[in-house]
């Protein structure tokens, strides 16, 4: 549409026209767009915000260091102007999708950027971000301070106004305690492990989180009430706080300080089905699979989890699991997709369970207690699999999200959990080769451990 109806369009209808474009995703029409205006600089269009819109459709093209360049001009030549801090901030998650957090926090300081919370409030936005830059360099403490500024710009659930923040001053053995999970799924089950020393401080403590969440976290034990309901109760509590919060609470600067989570569920609280998902075969591993994380939460503002997810027939290329036993634990739009892969016939009879019960974290992790390996992308089964013990291999693009770190198999995070890494930006064949090679090695140890013959390569 652009080589016809474009050229017939004036500038400001060409700009709406790009906006539309954006909004829908239509990445390359957005660049054609927003590219002529910045080439033709027509009088009464904003030329700085022109430059913002042209880096995001080049961004979302995944052409990360044009649209840095892009945007360099509003950083260094316009200090004052409306546009720098949307401009910083999406400078900073270019830098994050390019392992240069750190040059972003660099870049803050030579432009003496304030972070002060109380000078308007969409300089939150600003801590936030440098909260996140924080966590992917290694600074634990700082980062999780930072990131408390996410509240003040709704990222969060808004806590009950009638409740006082539980605060370290109040220590108080006896106090009733409320905390909300606020977050995404993955932050929420990695900050478990913090609740074991919460719980030496107060006296009850009560988790508000979404259904999806309810009857895993009942069956974790580390609470004495969980509710998914929307409906509180203030007037029970002495002091509410989110999950998230814990670390900052705690004064948490370090793995070493905390233990990873070990959660199990109960097997006779388990539905029968995934009891008998080992029941039929002993002599092939069972392999649990994930591919994709929820989209709602990627974008080309949301740093390192964008592009973190790729199609189950990208899981073809490791041929080993020809060899294995496989459970998708997959939800959502994905599900299906590994059924139209050379890779369904190797699907455990309870697939088909697994895919009729409603998603809960419950059932998926009914399910993977019974498994020998999970292989999933950077999304919250991945830490699912971290807090149950279970041996995780991740799949990650080449710069992730804080959690894996920015190089290296292990995570500090989960002893069990091993991280193959994109060599290649936005080239998954680069990690699931190395991936495919060390499948074969783990199964031809899991064979020998159990005295069963090596079988031929399929």
């Amino acid at each position: 549409m652009a080589g016809n109806a474009a050229p017939l369009m004036n500038p400001r209808e060409r700009l709406r026209f790009g906006l539309a474009r954006l909004h829908a995703q239509d990445w390359q029409e957005a660049e054609c767009c927003f590219d002529r205006l910045h080439l033709k600089r027509p009088s009464g269009i904003d030329l700085s915000r022109v430059r913002l819109l042209l880096a995001a459709a080049r961004h979302g093209q995944n052409k990360l260091m044009p649209a840095m360049q892009l945007l360099l001009p509003l950083l260094k030549d316009q200090r004052d102007s409306r546009w720098f801090e949307e401009a910083l901030l999406h400078y900073g998650s270019l830098c994050f999708e390019l392992g240069l957090a750190q040059h972003w926090l660099d870049s803050c300081d030579r432009l003496g950027v304030s972070f002060d919370l109380e000078r308007r409030s969409g300089n939150s936005q600003l801590i936030a971000m440098r909260g996140a830059a924080k966590l992917l360099v290694g600074d634990y403490r700082g980062g999780w301070a930072d990131s408390e500024a996410r509240s003040a710009v709704g990222m969060s659930r808004s806590l009950a106004p009638s409740i006082p923040r539980w605060l370290d001053g109040q220590n108080n053995s006896k106090a009733r305690l409320l905390l909300l999970a606020d977050q995404g799924f993955g932050e929420l089950l990695f900050s478990l492990r913090f609740v074991p020393l919460l719980r030496q401080q107060v006296g009850f403590l009560q988790l508000a989180c979404p259904p999806g969440l309810g009857r895993f976290m009942e069956q974790t034990q580390l609470f004495d009430v969980v509710q998914t309901s929307d409906v509180l109760r203030p007037a029970a509590f002495d002091c509410c706080e989110y999950l998230t919060s814990l670390p900052v609470l705690l004064g948490i600067d370090s793995p070493d300080q905390v233990p990873p989570p070990v959660l199990k569920l109960a097997p006779e609280s388990c539905a029968d089905w995934t009891l008998a998902l080992r029941s039929s075969r002993n002599d092939a591993p069972l392999v649990a699979l994930n591919w994709q994380g929820g989209k709602a939460a990627e974008s080309i503002y949301s740093g390192g989890i964008r592009e973190r997810s790729f199609p189950a027939e990208a899981l073809e290329q490791v041929r080993s699991l020809q060899r294995c036993d496989l459970l998708s634990v997959q939800v959502g739009e994905a599900a299906q997709e590994i059924q139209g892969t050379s890779l369904a016939p190797r699907l455990v009879p309870q697939q088909a369970r697994f895919d009729a019960t409603p998603a809960d974290f419950f059932t998926t992790a009914s399910a993977l207690m019974r498994c020998d390996l999970l292989i999933t992308n950077d999304t919250s089964v991945a830490h699912l699999g971290g807090c149950l013990g279970l041996p995780t291999w991740v799949v990650l693009r080449k710069h992730p999200s804080w959690h894996w770190g920015d190089g290296g198999e292990r995570s500090p995070w989960y002893p069990l959990l091993r991280c193959f890494r994109q060599s290649i930006a936005f080239d998954w064949s680069s990690a699931l080769g190395p991936l495919d090679q060390a499948l074969a090695v783990w199964l031809s140890d899991w064979r020998r451990r159990r005295g069963i013959p090596e079988s031929p390569d399929p």
